[in-house]
């Protein structure tokens, strides 16, 4: 392999690369789309939380419904219905939107500490949650006080505790909570998804395009394909740094402006930049066979969806995996090429794994990645200059054996 025509190549796939409007777009839009993922569902929930909600309660026991009143915030308005109203009645006060929900608070509540609540949505979690805390509280406040005890003693027995969380890790304590950590792991997950697929799908765009004008035989009177396909390779990778060195300086640029700490740990960093660059190398390659062997992007479509989807897995299993990091599924995942970037990367941000897994999961991305670029290569060369026809899967087998 001559390195000094890669170094051409390279050059020329940079430099198109960074000049196109589209390198722009994404420098701009990818951190502020990124953003929009994470944070609009929060922003959409505060949004909701903040709508005036009228709830009835037919209180069976006469007891409870008054004390409900009494604790009532001003976007939960509570109002006591009638004892002898019916059921059907308040349902039809629902259905016309008069009210949002009833509470029926049954005759024996006091016994079962079960009650109803009806209403036209039952997805608002803030709002039961905050009815089902009121009533267990007030169900206790009333049996405390049939034991005689104080109104100040009862309101000190039900005082919730309070709890801070410290995470311990080998680069020592720092306190948080589980949202934070959370989303800290799912915008590192995101950021490598967009660091690592749409540098992959430039380049196998790159290779359809040049099949497919024919511009490929011109290039490959001057290179190898191995030295076309590593060109590439490195060259678009450059783009991809590039990205991520634009949007890291613009990220500790607002850090130092605002005088707050980056989101990031340096332990977080340097897991990333770890993992980046044999997985970029790992899709790049297997992106650029699917490329060399398809004659239009719709015929390349079908690949990217998986190959995307494994990369954001752990944010769709992001509940799961951050409750149990350590688990035996989880770890055996790691060691699963495809997820291995990404879904080290959650763990990460989540519990620090040991040194030996991380070491060995590294180990085996690399030599996955060293296998993908040898039977991607072999593929490249003989796709690359097929024309006009699809190749079957026993045919790309055959090619990938090739010598």
């Amino acid at each position: 392999m001559n390195f000094r025509k890669v170094r051409h190549v390279v050059r020329r796939e940079y430099l198109e690369s960074v000049r196109k409007r589209s390198f722009l777009l994404g420098l701009v839009a990818t951190p502020l789309m990124m953003g929009a993922m994470i944070f609009l569902p929060f922003v959409s929930e505060g949004l909701v939380s903040q709508e005036e909600m009228r709830v009835s309660i037919l209180d069976r026991t006469g007891r409870y419904g008054a004390a409900l009143i009494a604790d009532a915030s001003p976007d939960l308005i509570l109002t006591l219905a009638p004892p002898g109203m019916a059921e059907e009645e308040l349902d039809a006060r629902v259905a016309a939107e008069v009210l949002t929900g009833w509470i029926l608070i049954p005759e024996d509540f006091a016994e079962t500490g079960e009650c109803t609540y009806r209403s036209g949505s039952i997805t608002n979690l803030a709002v039961l949650e905050s009815l089902r805390t009121r009533l267990g509280l007030s169900l206790a406040g009333a049996k405390a006080q049939e034991l005689g005890l104080p109104s100040e003693d009862v309101e000190s027995l039900l005082r919730p505790a309070e709890m801070r969380t410290v995470r311990v890790g080998h680069a020592g304590a720092r306190e948080g909570d589980f949202t934070q950590v959370y989303l800290r792991a799912v915008m590192l997950v995101m950021t490598m998804f967009f660091a690592l697929i749409p540098t992959g799908q430039i380049l196998m765009r790159s290779v359809i395009e040049e099949k497919s004008n024919r511009v490929i035989e011109v290039l490959l009177s001057s290179v190898t394909p191995l030295e076309l396909m590593v060109g590439k390779i490195i060259g678009l990778g450059a783009v991809g740094l590039t990205l991520l060195g634009a949007w890291a300086s613009v990220g500790v640029l607002l850090s130092l402006r605002l005088g707050t700490s980056l989101p990031i740990s340096g332990g977080e960093i340097g897991m990333f930049v770890l993992y980046f660059l044999p997985g970029y190398f790992f899709f790049a390659a297997l992106l650029g066979s699917i490329g060399s062997i398809c004659s239009a992007e719709r015929d390349a479509q079908p690949f990217l969806m998986p190959i995307s989807l494994t990369l954001i897995l752990p944010v769709m299993m992001g509940m799961a995996i951050a409750q149990a990091p350590d688990h035996w599924v989880a770890r055996a995942f790691s060691f699963f090429p495809p997820l291995t970037p990404s879904l080290m990367l959650f763990r990460y941000a989540i519990k620090e794994p040991p040194a030996w897994e991380i070491l060995a999961t590294w180990t085996t991305l690399v030599l996955a990645t060293i296998a993908m670029f040898g039977v991607s290569a072999r593929v490249f060369r003989v796709g690359i200059l097929m024309t006009g026809k699809r190749p079957t899967l026993p045919e790309i087998a055959r090619w990938a054996r090739e010598r």
